[in-house]
């Protein structure tokens, strides 16, 4: 492992996991995997090996491939004795919606069931339940041009519960297994016993495609 950035607690560092090149000069150093933190947050934790190789470090899945460079972070993130956080992208929240609103998926969704029986009475839960299924199908509702803002901050207040029930799905799970939840972050922080406390959102006009994904939603961590 390799540390890179500035010595200071102020300063953003990044913790990489290194392949040394090889002795018969044909593999060159490569970054495995990588890991930053500022202050007490952690964020952004990435395999860089590409999905469809057969490097061994794949087998090992997202989480326990990054474990010991989640160590080396949390070292990093408490070191002047604040509370470290981890703050973690919701990549495949989208997918996961649109699989739970599906009749035909094997995926259940505790909140949106719920969600689906108060909207027949309460006009509130109907429109925050129209905005979230036009998000998830990626599908303009009536009376709209696009997906917009708009759509958006009608779904926040489910979105967020939703978000929030995505963010705890543990790598064991069978939806994990199974590809309808991506292990990523949210799982990774939970192996170093980080519990998600709250749902926040990306700027309105910030990586569109990531607002296509998750909805803009990241979960906050706090490592206890």
């Amino acid at each position: 492992m390799h540390t890179i950035g500035g010595s200071e607690y102020d300063d953003m560092k990044q913790v990489r996991l290194l392949q040394l090149p090889s002795s018969d000069g044909q593999d060159e150093l490569k970054t495995l995997a990588s890991i930053c933190v500022k202050r007490n947050i952690i964020f952004h934790p990435k395999l860089h090996v590409d999905p469809e190789s057969e490097h061994e470090i794949l087998s090992k899945g997202f989480s326990k491939a990054l474990l010991p460079l989640l160590r080396v972070c949390l070292q990093h993130a408490s070191v002047e004795g604040e509370q470290p956080q981890g703050l973690a992208q919701l990549t495949g929240l989208t997918n996961y919606a649109r699989s739970a609103l599906s009749g035909d998926s094997m995926v259940t969704s505790p909140y949106l069931d719920n969600l689906l029986a108060e909207s027949t009475k309460n006009d509130d839960k109907k429109i925050n339940l129209d905005a979230i299924y036009a998000i998830s199908m990626d599908e303009v509702r009536e009376g709209s041009t696009s997906i917009g803002i708009g759509s958006y901050l009608d779904a926040r207040d489910g979105w967020t519960v939703l978000a929030k029930e995505y963010a705890q799905y543990p790598a064991n799970h069978k939806y994990c297994k199974e590809g309808y939840v991506v292990e990523a972050d949210s799982q990774l922080f939970q192996k170093m016993g980080g519990n998600c406390v709250s749902i926040e959102y990306i700027g309105d006009h910030e990586n569109p495609e990531y607002w296509k994904n998750s909805g803009g939603a990241m979960a906050r961590f706090f490592f206890l």
